[in-house]
């Protein structure tokens, strides 16, 4: 019995792939796959034929569904290649369209409904109108493609579409992402959202210092945009769609896009960096404090350094406002620390001369400011009596000297920047083959003339010799075979 069942079934699929003068009319074929079938004189005119692959099928003499009766259609179903053709306002309904190339296709209001599109490249097509309600797009290719007045609905799926970027009106206007690219995932998570706006997808949250920074310098920058806040979107997992609304339609959206996201990044590195600074300089506390306990009893003002440094170090701050940690302890390097006999000869902590850490006239990591931080360090490179040394001190003493005049119009939080900024340059000068220092110190490099050029009373310096000093410092580092 299982026998002739199987033998049915092989010659059933034999008469569909032939069927010859075959009359399928009123027959249900949904899913049936006729691909590399030769059928003659076949009648499927009303026939349901949703989903049938056609694949390689060379037809002669038959009728089909008035719908289907489009030789653009036919084509595009048995030879799956419809790149740069015209399908306006086609009826492409619950068709088998897996894997066709539709590259540079113009489907200007077609009826996608249904269909099945898995696979399918449709890169730089255009589907402004189109519809495609509960069409299956997994795994397709959407770069490029041009998706204004399209209709989609919650069936439509999206699942591990590939897509870097697409443009919300035709001709390949209004990009999405404005700038850069699509992560993985980012175009199914954002499909139901595009509207004419500027927006910012931040992933597992936005960090408030750099985004309140980037912000800042956006609006300032395109203060002639007419930029306000439209809508803060939770997209889930933690992930945050902001849009700005843009009144100016001639806003250059994409280098918006672009600086704010430059801005961003910039500062959320340099927090991270500040929070692994804080992380080492707490091991170092830890540590200095287990050695100074041999000699508490030795020296009076051991202990009156350690209740100091505890009390420097216990609150120390993230926040931007304040973009330094009170304190400090000469440089990351513990080794800086030497302790002599338990007689209580201590050199390098404290002593009558002693101008670094500790002693008469504290003026360094100490006295908590960043501004005694960054003297000790020039002072370190003027030490050095390195020729090259000297001009770099030099360069760093007139952006500090600049910096720090009661008129160059930065704020509190900005100053402290930019001389952080400055000493993390002279550390590297006398730390040339420190990797970290090398990381802080390009970045420093970009980020201090966009926190000078935001002082209004130091646009004059900025244009003047801001750039002849950076270059400076650039050739010096060079000279020392340090590239940033």
């Amino acid at each position: 019995m299982l026998g002739f069942a199987i033998y049915f079934l092989i010659e059933t699929i034999k008469t569909i792939k032939n069927a010859t003068g075959t009359d399928f009319r009123q027959a249900d074929l949904t899913g049936a796959n006729f691909s590399d079938a030769t059928p003659q004189n076949t009648e499927f005119s009303t026939a349901i034929i949703a989903f049938v692959n056609w694949t390689g099928v060379n037809f002669t003499r038959c009728q089909f569904p008035d719908y289907f009766n489009d030789s653009r259609i036919i084509q595009l179903c048995t030879h799956r290649d419809g790149r740069g053709q015209n399908y306006h306002h086609a009826d492409l309904k619950n068709l088998h369209l897996q894997g066709v190339i539709l590259s540079d296709a113009d489907l200007t209001g077609a009826d996608l409904s249904g269909a099945d599109l898995r696979y399918a490249n449709l890169e730089r097509s255009n589907l402004s109108e189109v519809q495609a309600l509960g069409s299956s797009f997994t795994e397709a290719i959407l770069t490029g493609a041009c998706i204004q007045h399209w209709g989609i609905n919650s069936s439509t799926q999206f699942t591990d579409v590939q897509c870097h970027y697409i443009y919300l009106k035709s001709p390949q206007v209004e990009r999405k992402p404005a700038s850069g690219l699509f992560k993985p995932g980012d175009f199914e998570k954002l499909v139901n959202q595009f509207t004419n706006t500027l927006d910012f997808l931040f992933r597992n949250g936005i960090e408030p210092q750099a985004f309140d920074l980037a912000l800042h310098n956006l609006l300032t920058e395109y203060e002639q945009a007419g930029l306000s806040l439209h809508s803060v979107v939770a997209l889930g997992d933690g992930d945050r769609l902001v849009r700005l609304d843009v009144t100016d339609p001639n806003a250059d959206k994409g280098a918006m896009h672009q600086q704010f996201m430059q801005d961003y990044e910039s500062v959320q590195k340099q927090l991270q960096a500040e929070r692994e600074q804080n992380v080492d300089l707490q091991k170092q506390l830890e540590h200095t404090k287990g050695q100074l306990t041999v000699y508490r009893e030795q020296s009076t003002f051991l202990q009156q350094f350690v209740y100091h440094q505890t009390n420097q170090f216990s609150r120390p701050t993230l926040n931007t406002s304040q973009a330094h940690f009170k304190g400090g302890f000469m440089s990351n390097d513990s080794s800086n620390i030497q302790f002599g006999n338990v007689q209580g000869d201590v050199s390098g902590v404290a002593g009558g001369d002693n101008t670094g850490v500790a002693g008469k006239g504290i003026t360094g990591a100490a006295g908590g400011d960043i501004s005694g931080t960054l003297t000790i360090t020039m002072g370190q490179l003027e030490d050095s009596k390195d020729p090259e040394a000297l001009k770099l001190a030099d360069l760093l003493k007139q952006l500090k000297t600049a910096i720090e005049k009661p008129d160059s119009g930065l704020t509190p939080k900005d100053r402290d920047k930019a001389l952080k900024h400055i000493d993390s340059i002279g550390k590297l000068g006398t730390e040339p083959n420190n990797a970290d220092l090398l990381d802080k110190a390009g970045d420093a490099l970009d980020a201090l003339p966009t926190i000078i050029k935001r002082g209004n009373g130091l646009i004059e310096f900025a244009e003047k010799y801001l750039p002849t000093i950076t270059t400076g410092i650039k050739a010096i580092l060079g000279g020392w075979g340090i590239s940033l």
